[in-house]
């Protein structure tokens, strides 16, 4: 940029001053982009996580937090970002059933899920249907506290605790 302002000539003088103004919009344009794609794949970290630990109690994420946090120290760079303020959890998860068991005992059932995710029965009367491998519930956080599963055959919910 000082080397635009000694060139005497009008015309090449802006010609410089142009150039000089293209180059750093293109610089910031690709800065640009890097920050986005930076905040896209952090939003989606973030919904994934949040997938998660759906279902999970307040103790076992407390205890999943620390882990993490640990792991982070252990591995810390010393330019630390700034925590951004956390989004509240999902009021409901969609999933697919991979498994359907029954406890022979207490006659309670245990899903599995696509994700991972294994939720038991905790209904004083228990559920006497079966749910098909394959079928798509939601699990739909109560309102003070605890899980259901909704089936789409089924008009009662099914309520759930998380195992795993």
């Amino acid at each position: 940029m000082e080397k635009c302002a000694l060139i005497p000539e009008d015309a090449a003088r802006l010609a410089c001053f142009d150039a000089y103004t293209a180059q750093v919009k293109a610089q910031n344009t690709e800065s640009l982009k890097e920050t986005k794609t930076y905040t896209e794949k952090a939003a989606q970290a973030e919904e994934e996580q949040r997938q998660k630990d759906f279902g999970l109690t307040s103790v076992e994420k407390a205890r999943r937090e620390a882990q993490k946090e640990m792991q982070e120290a252990q591995s810390a760079d010393p330019e630390s970002k700034p925590a951004k303020p956390k989004k509240p959890m999902p009021e409901s998860l969609v999933a697919y059933v991979k498994t359907f068991t029954r406890n022979n005992r207490t006659k309670r059932i245990r899903i599995t899920l696509d994700n991972g995710q294994v939720w038991q029965e905790i209904d004083a009367n228990p559920f006497h249907g079966k749910v098909k491998v394959g079928t798509m519930v939601t699990i739909i956080k109560r309102p003070f506290g605890g899980y259901k599963i909704k089936v789409p055959e089924r008009s009662a919910p099914i309520f759930v605790r998380r195992l795993k």
